[in-house]
């Protein structure tokens, strides 16, 4: 994967589109979702990991981000 500044990134998505965020944590990754504007994101979801490795997904929906899933 290729690092990029802030405004390489910037220009990427001038044409529109939201930002994807993932939190790696030893027991679970939270994923947010940027608003269209890329100003503030949302959570999203949490991947919860048990002790036999296998991944399970929870869905986090709070009030104020119901509208972008």
């Amino acid at each position: 994967m290729k690092a990029v500044t802030l405004r390489q990134l910037r220009e990427a998505i001038k044409g529109g589109g939201r930002l994807l965020g993932m939190d790696v944590g030893v027991r679970n990754v939270d994923v947010a979702i940027s608003d269209h504007g890329c100003r503030i994101a949302f959570p999203h979801s949490v991947l919860y990991r048990n002790q036999s490795t296998n991944w399970r997904c929870g869905l986090v929906l709070p009030s104020a981000a119901t509208n972008l899933v």
